[in-house]
């Protein structure tokens, strides 16, 4: 029976994983965006839809909470906003990148 080959000579002790891809994970993030500002425009239109305050504290009260949920629905849609653009932009980073690659020319090895 021949000697069986050994490719490595010792495991590492630590794994290195190898498979990030900030693509997808800007994706990730993007989509995750996505659902926040969409429950924060429900939550903004469901305050709406609250009956008025009949007494000053309610109305207090009432203001604070839709000036809460106004704020976090603007910087919900700014935050989607920014990453609309940070995955536009590393769309045709991508894209530039994948075309220089197939146009560069290919150099000879010695």
């Amino acid at each position: 029976m021949r000697k069986h080959r050994h490719t490595q000579s010792r495991v590492p002790s630590k794994a290195q994983h190898n498979n990030f891809n900030a693509a997808h994970a800007l994706e990730s993030v993007y989509i995750d965006l996505i659902e926040i500002d969409a429950f924060a425009h429900a939550a903004r239109e469901a305050i709406v839809e609250l009956r008025c305050p009949s007494n000053r504290v309610e109305r207090r009260t009432y203001n604070r909470i839709y000036t809460l949920v106004t704020k976090v629905a603007d910087e919900a849609r700014a935050a989607l906003l920014r990453s609309e653009a940070l995955v536009a932009a590393l769309s045709a980073h991508m894209e530039a990148r994948s075309t220089s690659a197939d146009t560069a020319p290919s150099t000879p090895r010695s």
